[in-house]
């Protein structure tokens, strides 16, 4: 997104960014997936190994 944003600001003759350079409608943002991973556990043991 950052690079979206500095590239528009230099073609346009600003080249700097502001505030004004992340509102825009066609400024598009990325879409990210995060996933929560559960906590370890301990290897299971057979009944009657352990």
């Amino acid at each position: 997104m950052i690079e979206t944003v500095a590239v528009d600001a230099i073609r346009s003759g600003r080249e700097q960014l502001d505030l004004s350079s992340f509102i825009s409608d066609d400024l598009v943002l990325p879409l990210v997936a995060m996933t929560m991973k559960s906590p370890a556990r301990p290897p299971r043991t057979r009944a009657g190994t352990g």
